[in-house]
């Protein structure tokens, strides 16, 4: 004779507190997935800034010593090409630069607009000679902080710059042989996935020069 023994079932508490717990573990897990993605994004954009910067810095080198190579055949201060690109560079110095602290707006949450700075400008990598006001310098950048060129069919111009500009500061005269300098402040700033506050980095490429 067979005897059938009671099988006691999962309550509904238990039910709702292992779904609970299953929730709980699915949320933490996509929580720290996202967070991984943002901080990968982040860390990209960051990289790809930095090479926009340091193709600006090598730009800004690039004219100075095109300029400095023609004193020996023209003069330096002469009215040579490179020397001509090159005062035009030294002509959008200003007394003080923005703070570094202030390349966003008072709330905060926005990039401080370069079209809004006194002297801000880029240098096109390509052709060597500065631009003043480029598309994208009075709009909040869409990605990261970048220079898009035309092709090389086009003229090479600049398309547009987001959120990366230069400033140029006076630090000192040429005084009893001493060579005066020019600091250059090369600012990039763009809103980023997963913060709040946007990305600020930056760095200051200093060139030693007589007067031209």
């Amino acid at each position: 004779m067979l005897k059938f023994r009671r099988q006691r079932g999962d309550t509904m508490i238990e039910v709702l507190f292992a779904i609970t717990i299953f929730s709980m573990v699915a949320v933490g897990g996509l929580t720290i997935m996202n967070q991984g993605a943002a901080s990968a994004q982040r860390s990209l954009e960051i990289t790809l800034a930095r090479q926009e910067i340091d193709a600006q810095a090598e730009a800004l080198r690039m004219m100075y010593d095109e300029a400095i190579a023609e004193k020996s055949t023209s003069g330096y201060g002469g009215s040579g090409a490179a020397t001509t690109r090159w005062q035009a560079v030294l002509n959008k110095r200003v007394a003080s630069v923005t703070p570094f602290s202030e390349m966003t707006d008072s709330d905060g949450v926005r990039c401080r607009l370069p079209s809004e700075i006194t002297g801000a400008f880029v240098v096109n990598a390509r052709t060597g000679v500065i631009d003043e006001a480029p598309i994208g310098f009075a709009a909040q950048p869409s990605i990261y902080s970048r220079i898009v060129y035309q092709s090389p069919s086009d003229g090479d111009a600049i398309r547009f710059a987001e959120g990366i500009w230069i400033e140029a500061e006076q630090g000192g005269s040429s005084v009893a042989g001493v060579p005066g300098y020019t600091d250059f402040h090369i600012r990039a700033c763009w809103s980023t996935i997963g913060q709040s506050t946007p990305v600020t980095i930056g760095t200051i490429v200093r060139l030693h020069e007589p007067s031209l």
